[in-house]
């Protein structure tokens, strides 16, 4: 069963339950009213009767008419006149008169003198109400019993009953509807959310739910909508993950066929021609540079492998020395390029492992340097600001193409690739680099425009004073 109709149920229960016990109190206590108040009336008119007799009796007393408790059969016809063409009974019974076949003898069998009893009884559908009290004559007692029809009270109860009945029966209905309406307008939002969530679980992690509402069903749409956002990144970036790695097979594949192919021409024709000195010398020549290649290449894979199961002893570095020891390393190869290098240091301290950040800052002059083409300075610098210590390298060299800066420090790639390979790079420089300055906690942001140079910048936490 779907939840609004559960809605729906449950509140035309309490709707029901609310009405029919309201209706049954109103009703009970509007009986108990009409009851109460036929008991008064019965009450006093049996005091009006008692004080009636009791004058009638004292003035013919003064009067010397009375003569004794025979004449009481007289009053009784004088009230029966008084009282003919009403709806009020009147009995006068003396107490020797009752026994126990009179109608009266239960009534006033236990009553005393000055107290009045009454009792209702039923008979065919018609409800009577007896009222009693007792008058004392000539230490004798005359008992002054009224009689009143109180059908209409049972009868008005009943009809009450009928018509609440039908008013809770219209009333029900008609909130059925409205609640019916009311179900579906709250639970809409409900609805929405299943769908969306359908969708999603369909494979379509884009959708997302549009609910205006301000209440728990806006907020946990609100959060939905986080979670999708949230998903949907993560599947992006397992997406972009399984492309890396799948371009990474396809590219290591690729580099190493390259140099295999090369070393397995050469080594045949060695093994299996006759060729002069010049010739066996240049085929050596190709086999070492390959080889030399996959051992770096080798090298480089075997760092990113230990660098992402290990993690770094990190130790006090003086910015200054770090630098002119990357400059002693790069100088020579850079020299022999044609480029030149300048070092603006900076009297900074970082933590880190010194021969890790210097292989970062080599990858970059030689990167650098390749870009310049033989013309040109690299500068090398640090900067100290606000406990942040920037080393940049700087060329003004070929520069970057704007869709190829995101993906530079991915493992093979390389915005030239004829040119890599002719100075022996496999593309795993940067990606090693960018492994490393992450171990360091710092963070690496590349600009570049092409033609007029690209700028490394490394940003690492300043260490604190010793």
């Amino acid at each position: 069963m779907k939840f609004r109709y559960k809605v729906l149920i449950c509140n035309i229960i309490l709707v029901a339950v609310a009405i029919a016990i309201s209706g049954y109190l109103l009703i009970r206590y509007n009986y108990e009213m009409n009851l109460e108040r036929a008991f008064t009336t019965a009450l006093e008119e049996n005091q009006l009767l008692l004080t009636t007799i009791e004058s009638d009796v004292a003035n013919r007393i003064l009067q010397g008419d009375y003569e004794s408790l025979a004449d009481v059969d007289m009053i009784r016809e004088e009230l029966e006149q008084r009282l003919e063409g009403t709806q009020t009974e009147v009995y006068l019974q003396k107490a020797e008169e009752l026994d126990e076949g009179s109608p009266f003898y239960n009534l006033t069998l236990s009553l005393e003198k000055g107290q009045k009893t009454y009792t209702i009884e039923e008979n065919g559908g018609t409800y009577r109400l007896w009222c009693a009290s007792i008058l004392g004559i000539e230490n004798s007692q005359i008992y002054i019993i009224n009689v009143k029809d109180i059908t209409e009270v049972y009868d008005s109860m009943g009809r009450q009953i009928s018509f609440y009945r039908m008013v809770m029966i219209i009333a029900v209905a008609v909130c059925s509807v409205l609640m019916f309406f009311i179900s579906m307008l709250l639970t809409r939002s409900i609805k929405t959310l299943a769908q969306v969530t359908g969708t999603m679980a369909g494979g379509d992690y884009s959708v997302r739910c549009h609910i205006r509402a301000r209440d728990e069903i806006g907020e946990l749409g609100a959060y939905f909508n986080k979670m999708a956002a949230a998903v949907e990144h993560h599947v992006a970036a397992l997406k972009e993950e399984n492309r890396r790695r799948e371009d990474f097979v396809a590219n290591f594949t690729h580099e190493l066929k390259t140099p295999l192919t090369a070393v397995i021409g050469y080594s045949d024709m060695l093994r299996s021609k006759h060729m002069s000195e010049e010739n066996i010398q240049i085929a050596a020549d190709y086999i070492f540079s390959e080889g030399k290649r996959l051992e770096a290449m080798s090298m480089k894979l075997f760092d990113l492998i230990l660098l992402g199961r290990t993690g770094i002893d990190q130790r006090r570095i003086y910015v200054p020395d770090l630098l002119e020891s990357v400059e002693h390393t790069a100088a020579p190869i850079m020299e022999k390029r044609g480029v030149g290098l300048r070092v603006l240091p900076c009297g900074a301290c970082i933590m880190g492992d010194r021969d890790l950040l210097k292989t970062v800052f080599i990858n970059m002059l030689d990167n650098a340097s390749k870009a310049s083409r033989g013309r040109g300075t690299v500068n090398l610098g640090a900067f100290c600001k606000s406990g942040v210590v920037l080393i940049m390298v700087e060329d003004h060299g070929c520069g970057i193409p704007e869709e190829d800066l995101k993906k530079i420090t991915e493992a093979f790639y390389m915005v030239d690739k004829s040119r890599s390979r002719k100075s022996g790079g496999a593309g795993l420089g940067l990606t090693l680099a960018s492994k490393i300055i992450d171990l360091h906690g710092g963070r690496l942001k590349i600009v570049s425009q092409v033609e007029k140079g690209t700028r490394m910048m490394v940003y690492f936490k300043e260490a604190a004073q010793e």
